[in-house]
């Protein structure tokens, strides 16, 4: 009797469970940050792994009615006295040539401002010269809603020691923005190394090997 296929892909998985176990995953969720408080060019943002590249980030809570204001952000200011604002990961990754990259994060779409507004302004988040871009806008008053952002990609060429960083830029008339980020990530696809595949390929051969030894 032949072994049936379910039977040979739940070892198969299960083998490359555990060869994806092992590679680490990176997570910034921000809710270390003390609230309320500016960082301005050079500052890293204490609480979290991200700094300053230019302008000034505000650290921000998501929740009013939570007594602990546990759920917490960081938001980049764009202004005409600031201008732009950016932030990057102090964590530096390795980009392996045809590895296929996750980064992710949550981004409010709306948020609120002194002014009256609307005004619209553009997040940028990028690693090794890989880049996404969504858009928003600031208005006194506008609640918060979130988005959840992926950017899959597969490096070309190795890259050593990049960031993850973010940008955040006004358009015309943006006297006032604040683009909110949360839940930053970053992974790689589970591909297993060649220890896993050998390792793979003995418990299919086991597999088989039981099967012709199993009697009809």
């Amino acid at each position: 009797m032949k072994p049936t296929l379910p039977g040979s892909a739940l070892l198969a998985a299960a083998l490359l469970t555990t060869a994806s176990a092992a590679q680490a995953n990176y997570a910034e969720d921000f809710d270390g940050i003390s609230l309320n408080a500016g960082y301005s060019s050079g500052q890293t943002i204490a609480g979290s792994d991200f700094g300053v590249i230019y302008g000034v980030a505000l650290t921000r809570f998501k929740d009013p009615y939570d007594p602990l204001l546990a759920d917490r952000y960081v938001g980049l200011v764009i202004s005409d006295g600031i201008g732009p604002s950016a932030m990057q990961s102090t964590t530096l990754f390795n980009l392996d040539a045809g590895v296929q990259y996750k980064l992710s994060f949550d981004f409010s779409k709306y948020s609120g401002a002194p002014g009256i507004g609307p005004f619209n302004w553009n997040l940028t988040a990028s690693i090794g010269g890989y880049t996404t871009t969504v858009d928003g806008f600031s208005q006194f008053g506008a609640p918060l809603e979130w988005h959840k952002v992926d950017l899959y990609f597969t490096p070309d060429a190795d890259q050593l020691m990049v960031p993850i960083i973010f940008a955040a830029v006004g358009l015309a008339g943006a006297a006032y923005g604040e683009a909110p980020i949360d839940n930053v990530s970053f992974s790689t696809a589970p591909v297993p190394e060649p220890g896993s595949w050998a390792m793979l390929l003995a418990g299919l051969g086991l597999v088989g090997f039981l099967a012709r030894r199993r009697p009809a």
